[in-house]
């Protein structure tokens, strides 16, 4: 009984973590699209009719939000869409860091690209802007990439999901259930076991000693 209690407490303690672990990668992919929609703020900034290059990075801040919706679809349903996200965060995090590089090395060229109607200096304290949150984005997602495999390698078995009657979940804690008993079954049978030794070996200290008296007081009958 104290096997099995402490087995559905153990269970209940990452069921615990896994939840609190979901709920922060959740926050880390909310965060990602309030800074992607930022970035697009920003580029409309510079210019309300983006050029070819406005349009590309337009398309890489729509690239990290789908990554991160595909994130928090993937945190919800637990292990589902996981190559798809595991796909959209690489290419997300690669980009983000090769536009990162490229707004801090070349500011000038990425202004006349642009071809911004705002001054020198707004248009690079707007790229400075854009970059910093181009580099948050790139350092949540590369820890979302990382705590997204640790939770589907290393998925915690989660207590309440078998509540909700997931599958794997419910297969999960029938098999966990069985090893307890089964390990319950033989600590009871060991200490029947030990129980029965211990009371045959009393029973028969207990004969011994009644066949040595009663010896004893044939031979006294005797010698009278």
């Amino acid at each position: 009984m104290g096997a099995e209690t402490e087995g559905v407490m153990r269970a209940r303690k990452r069921g615990c973590t896994s939840n609190i672990i979901h709920r922060f990668l959740r926050w880390l992919n909310y965060t990602v699209i309030l800074a992607s929609i930022i970035t697009i703020i920003c580029m409309l900034a510079l210019r309300l009719v983006p050029t070819a290059w406005g349009w590309g990075f337009l398309s890489f801040s729509f690239l990290s939000i789908t990554s991160a919706i595909v994130g928090l679809i993937a945190t919800s349903s637990r292990g589902t869409c996981h190559s798809v996200n595991m796909f959209l965060l690489i290419t997300s995090t690669c980009v983000q860091c090769s536009v990162f590089l490229l707004l801090i090395t070349r500011p000038s060229a990425v202004l006349d690209k642009f071809k911004s109607n705002r001054s020198d200096y707004d248009g690079r304290i707007l790229l400075k802007v854009d970059a910093a949150l181009l580099l948050w984005i790139f350092c949540v997602q590369v820890v979302v990439l990382a705590m997204s495999c640790i939770m589907h390698y290393c998925e915690p078995v989660d207590y309440y999901e078998d509540l909700e009657g997931n599958p794997r979940a419910t297969r999960r804690g029938s098999r966990r259930l069985s090893r307890v008993q089964e390990e319950s079954i033989a600590d009871a049978q060991a200490e029947a076991a030990k129980t029965a030794a211990s009371e045959a070996s009393r029973l028969h200290k207990e004969m011994k000693e009644k066949y040595s008296q009663k010896k004893e007081e044939a031979y006294d009958n005797v010698e009278i």
